[in-house]
């Protein structure tokens, strides 16, 4: 793992915006967005899919060492073994039935558990393009850019 916390934090910001990046591009080219129903009823887009991807493939690239359990990965039975000591705990598209009615109220999500409780988590709010983050000393922070919505 990084050995600096700062730069595990802007690593994982950097990853969140990414995310939320690859999520508008999705709301741009289909605002009727289109999407299938997973195990329990619950909606899935491609941009859930497509935001999973990357969060995971950056996260393995950044921390090979640390498991992931990704919302979409679990969903498609890619559950990983966390009996160790830590590791990432991502939903890279909280809010799939605002994102699906077109509404700003969805997020990327990525908390980082150590010994089963939160050492890292970032909130982005791509709509919003609004950055939340926190951790052990790290107390809270925020970032807004105060755009207007994406349509």
């Amino acid at each position: 793992m990084l050995s600096d916390h700062s730069e595990l934090t802007a690593s994982i910001c950097d990853i969140a915006r990414a995310a939320g990046e690859v999520i508008t591009h999705f709301r741009l080219l289909h605002p009727n967005v289109p999407r299938r129903m997973k195990e329990g009823a619950s909606p899935v887009t491609e941009a859930d899919t497509a935001a999973n991807n990357l969060i995971t493939q950056s996260l393995r690239k950044l921390t090979p060492e640390i498991p992931i359990v990704a919302e979409e990965s679990v969903a498609c039975g890619e559950v990983p073994d966390i009996h160790g000591n830590s590791f990432w705990l991502v939903d890279p598209l909280d809010g799939t039935k605002e994102f699906i009615r077109g509404r700003s109220e969805f997020t990327v999500n990525i908390a980082l558990i150590v010994n089963n409780a939160p050492a890292l988590g970032v909130i982005y709010l791509p709509a919003l393009n609004a950055i939340y983050w926190g951790g052990c000393g790290l107390g809270a922070q925020r970032q807004e850019d105060h755009r207007p919505p994406t349509p």
